[in-house]
């Protein structure tokens, strides 16, 4: 049982991926938005 739980919060693809990918311009513009492509 506890490694089912540890799995599957750290094994999300569900979560991580829709998080990484919204953050991923996100924090991409937040970390330099002094960026000379936009």
């Amino acid at each position: 049982m506890g490694t089912r739980s540890g799995r599957r919060r750290t094994g999300g693809p569900r979560h991580p991926r829709t998080r990484a990918v919204r953050l991923t311009p996100d924090s991409l513009r937040l970390m330099h938005p002094s960026t000379p492509g936009t």
